[in-house]
């Protein structure tokens, strides 16, 4: 046999050997491998699963889902339930120290306000169980079910009341707008690890949180960051004394956020209202606060934004409507005619205005007046 042959003879059977091994590790695989298609139908189940998860931790109102989706992996997840209102508070207080910043945000952020009931039940809130059998149909539509065991305590009259069933609690608070009903507060001393937050956006969360109490706003007044500030400022929690002290905070937008505030100190709208500074002029006279004595001390402002504000308050008294429903400037007569508290007197001025639109509007308010006033004359 020629020795090439004897040579090639070897290397062929090497090749096969080698071809074959080949295909025994292709039919050994790792079973742990993936496919491309596999892995990509993973992901997305995964995905799809995450965003069920964040639905649910939004939208759910049962505390018993809550619960353990605050210890969810995903920090979308654990925002949404650190955002809930129907959070537990011992959740919250878990969540408060969440390494994610936006997770804290939430907890921050959270209000905890369910909804709100009419101003009537602040008498029966205050008579302790009157209020019972409709508070319990109120808080029923909302999908709480109150029991025969519920009590109601007073905090303060006319304005604060904490009510007690079994495992729930909850507190009723007099707004400016009306009866607000919340959730159990987050403890004031979760608030206060978050007042003391390293991460801005937290303390801004805190700051602009409209249930925050006044105690933990008062350790935000003097926050090195002037969008704490602002928002301690012209939130209407924050104490009196606390406005009191960011009337002279050196930043601009925070006294303009004070002047804002419906319940700024009169002292403080006082000084606001001769400040050289035209804006907070302005603010003060929009203020739903300012009282009808310092609105009537402004009316001879020499800005017209100033006046135009003031002619447009429903606290203005008849003398100031009436002034201003002379005035030389057309935007402050608006106002005077848009206002639902403006005087027969002055809608007879403004009857005869030189602008039609103004015309027009003070002689139909005017006639539907006169009307009903000569219908009365002739009853009697």
């Amino acid at each position: 046999m020629p020795v090439s042959s004897r040579i090639i003879r070897p290397v062929i059977l090497m090749v096969v050997l080698a071809i074959g091994s080949v295909s025994d590790a292709q039919l050994r695989r790792d079973p742990n491998l993936v496919s491309d298609q596999e892995f990509l139908r993973l992901l997305q189940q995964s995905d799809q699963l995450n965003e069920e998860q964040k639905e649910r931790a939004r939208k759910t109102k049962n505390p018993r889902v809550l619960v353990p989706l605050s210890s969810d992996d995903d920090p979308g997840v654990r925002f949404y339930v650190a955002f809930n209102s129907y959070t537990p508070s011992p959740s919250l207080g878990k969540l408060a120290r969440d390494p994610n910043p936006t997770v804290r945000w939430g907890v921050a952020r959270n209000s905890r306000h369910l909804f709100d009931i009419d101003t009537t039940f602040v008498k029966d809130l205050d008579g302790g169980g009157g209020a019972l059998v409709e508070l319990g149909r109120a808080f029923g539509r909302k999908g709480i079910f109150l029991t025969n065991s519920t009590e109601i305590e007073t905090i303060t009259p006319g304005s604060f009341w904490k009510i007690t069933d079994r495992f729930q609690s909850f507190e009723v608070k007099r707004r400016r707008l009306g009866l607000k009903v919340y959730n159990e507060q987050t403890a004031n001393a979760v608030l206060t690890v978050l007042a003391e937050d390293y991460a801005e956006v937290v303390r801004v969360g805190l700051a602009s949180n409209p249930n925050t109490p006044a105690e933990i706003l008062s350790i935000l007044h003097n926050d090195v960051s002037l969008t704490v500030r602002r928002h301690v400022a012209v939130n209407e929690n924050t104490h009196p004394d606390t406005l009191g002290v960011l009337a002279q905070d050196s930043e601009r937008s925070v006294r303009l956020a004070v002047a804002r505030n419906p319940f700024a100190p009169l002292h403080v709208l006082a000084d606001f209202s001769v400040d050289l500074d035209e804006a907070i002029r302005i603010e003060v006279a929009r203020n739903p606060g300012c009282s009808p004595a310092l609105l009537l001390g402004m009316i001879f402002d020499t800005s017209v934004s100033v006046r135009q504000g003031i002619a447009a308050h429903p606290n203005l008294p008849d003398p100031g409507i009436i002034k201003l429903s002379d005035d030389p400037s057309l935007e402050v007569r608006q106002a005077v005619i848009g206002n639902i508290n403006t005087v027969p007197e002055a809608l007879r001025q403004l009857s005869f205005d030189t602008d039609e639109d103004i015309r027009g509007e003070a002689r139909t308010r005017l006639a539907a007046i006169l009307r009903e006033r000569i219908a009365d004359d002739r009853e009697r």
